[in-house]
């Protein structure tokens, strides 16, 4: 039995999909199905070329493919996600722009939408390359992009997104404790921190439309080191610093924070952006939220979908990181009750 690379659709595979999806969608021709991409834990992603009818040149066209999975581990549909990228595109936000959206009634059998393929690379593999990078412009770029994002009103997707956001820290909050409830985890540090949660939540004063997942390899790069936000499935209303603190969750070398700016020069560029003050308290909220909202997308991948289908690899690799998670929890409540917690 042959193995088919995820990344490498084998000749029938590649043409099956393109048959279908040019049958899904007339408008498209020439279909040429290019590889599978790897990542997303919500939906299955191709890459693919095709001539677009219409069109006065005739070149193929770069473009994605998404196809939601039966057991998305998230709840936003790809219809609604279309349309909030189809508004930010229009605002003149550095996001894809979107072609098509279709629901399940299709050739290809569940919901999918296609958009533009950007020429880039995320951020992450651009650092990891070395080369002539320069990491602290490249920094100040992203930063940039974050505040153009918060700097837009949300009623731009008030009729997409539950809630106002004013109630965000507690809306978000009950969101991941059902999932760690749904999981089945009896993890006392998950308990305590979302217990210290629930204490301290906060009504949000201004609040402004959240990517939800803003990190480094959730930004493309183009050649001219433009960045590109895509992976918007967590986007809602809410706290501006909901964003930073999740930025500053990740800090491997190729991160923004660790890899191109300290956390001090994040905060402090962020601030130059938007000419906001960053209120440490609520800094600390989103950061011990944050851990638990990765705990929480950790054990959710581990469930074993509807019909028993064993749950893919790179989630059971990750769900062996919620030790990890609960220590950085501890060390943060911990300093918290020491009086020690600095950015």
């Amino acid at each position: 039995m042959s193995v088919v690379r995820p990344d490498a659709p084998n000749e029938g595979m590649g043409g099956a999909l393109a048959a279908r999806l040019q049958t899904a969608v007339p408008e498209l021709e020439d279909v040429r199905i290019l590889r599978r991409l790897t990542g997303g834990s919500s939906h299955e992603t191709w890459a693919f070329d095709a001539r677009l009818r219409g069109l006065e040149r005739h070149d193929p066209v770069p473009l994605i493919l998404r196809r939601e999975f039966d057991h998305a581990l998230f709840d936003m549909s790809l219809g609604t996600e279309f349309e909030l990228l189809s508004r930010l595109h229009e605002t003149g936000l550095p996001v894809p722009r979107p072609l098509f959206h279709a629901g399940t009634d299709t050739a290809l059998g569940s919901p999918f939408m296609i958009i533009e393929r950007i020429a880039g690379l995320d951020t992450r593999k651009v650092m990891a390359a070395g080369g002539g990078t320069d990491r602290g412009k490249i920094g100040k770029s992203l930063v940039a992009a974050l505040a153009r994002l918060h700097a837009q009103q949300a009623s731009l997707i008030a009729d997409l997104i539950s809630g106002d956001g004013r109630d965000a820290p507690a809306r978000e909050l009950a969101k991941w404790k059902a999932v760690i409830a749904a999981s089945g985890d009896r993890s006392a540090t998950l308990r305590i921190a979302t217990q210290w949660l629930e204490t301290n939540s906060f009504t949000v004063e201004c609040p402004v439309i959240v990517h939800g997942d803003y990190k480094a390899n959730n930004i493309l790069l183009k050649a001219n080191a433009e960045p590109v936000i895509i992976d918007w499935e967590l986007a809602h209303i809410g706290d501006p610093v909901e964003d930073l603190a999740w930025t500053m969750l990740w800090t491997s070398p190729d991160d923004l924070v660790e890899g191109m700016m300290t956390p001090d020069e994040f905060l402090s560029e962020y601030e130059h952006q938007t000419g906001t003050t960053v209120d440490r308290r609520r800094l600390l909220f989103w950061k011990i939220f944050s851990l638990v909202k990765l705990a929480a997308i950790f054990l959710k991948g581990l469930e074993t979908p509807p019909g028993g289908v064993v749950p893919r690899p790179t989630l059971l690799m990750l769900g062996q990181a919620i030790p990890c998670i609960e220590q950085a929890l501890g060390d943060l409540l911990l300093r918290e009750l020491e009086g020690s917690v600095g950015p």
